[in-house]
């Protein structure tokens, strides 16, 4: 066996080696004002990025209308409403009307993200068979996705 020591442990006088412990958190200690400055700015970057996408993602509160003119409103018994996306149910709405009928323009009200989305309207009315429509409309908060009973028939 020899006397020389070996290079598996570390130095027998104290010292760390480099890369480690005290050594890696004295090289942090030395940044400079520019690289704190730098990593602040990076940092708040991201934080407003995630701050914004979180913002877009959220729900909102958001109309659909459906125009009910060339549908003869008058001679409907029940509208019933059903706004889908991506085969998920996003709002479902049944309205039943009395002898006066339906109203020429439904608004329906959902919480929901902006984007598209899948109408689905079911007109019953109280002398013709019933009938179903579907339309591709698109969600906004700030106007109401309007569709009319000509596109859906």
């Amino acid at each position: 066996m020899s006397d020389a020591p070996s290079s598996d442990g570390p130095p027998r006088d104290g010292a760390e080696p480099p890369g480690t412990g005290a050594a890696v958190a004295g090289a942090h200690a030395k940044d400079t004002p520019r690289q704190r400055l730098l990593r602040l700015g990076f940092l708040a970057l991201l934080a407003g990025g995630l701050v914004l996408w979180t913002e877009l993602r959220k729900p909102r509160e958001m109309a659909v209308e459906l125009d009910l003119a060339s549908a003869l409103p008058g001679e409907l018994r029940e509208v019933d409403l059903v706004v889908t996306r991506d085969g998920q149910l996003l709002s479902r709405q049944e309205l039943h009307y009395e002898a006066g009928g339906a109203p020429q323009i439904v608004r329906s009200q959902l919480r929901a993200r902006a984007g598209s989305a899948d109408l689905e309207a079911d007109l019953i009315y109280r002398a013709r068979p019933a009938s179903r429509a579907r339309a591709h409309i698109e969600l906004r908060a700030a106007v109401p996705a309007r569709v009319t009973a000509e596109k859906i028939q």
